[in-house]
């Protein structure tokens, strides 16, 4: 049998992928392509959320992400507030309910 807490963090980063993917989508793929192109960006953000981050922090790792690591031009970071407020929901602890 796989452990519970297994099972939970498999629940959690499949709502963190949901969030990039249906959500955020900087790069504008989920009509059309790889439902995985966001995935490599699920483990920062976990550990991030485990750390209690402020809205802020979650929006300048997002932010960082789109300038720095996809090389997306700058924008007005406020339109973040709604992804990271969404991430900011997921709880993280891996307790069963």
């Amino acid at each position: 049998m796989k452990d519970p807490k297994e099972k939970l963090a498999r629940d959690v980063m499949k709502r963190i992928h949901d969030v990039l993917w249906k959500d955020w989508d900087p790069i504008g793929v989920n009509d059309d392509g790889p439902d995985d192109e966001y995935d490599l960006y699920i483990g920062g953000i976990y550990r991030i959320l485990l750390g209690n981050p402020t809205e802020s922090e979650l929006i300048d790792h997002l932010y960082h992400i789109e300038t720095e690591t996809m090389g997306l031009p700058f924008h007005n970071k406020e339109l973040l507030r709604h992804i990271a407020q969404k991430l900011m929901e997921i709880d993280v602890t891996l307790k069963e309910a």
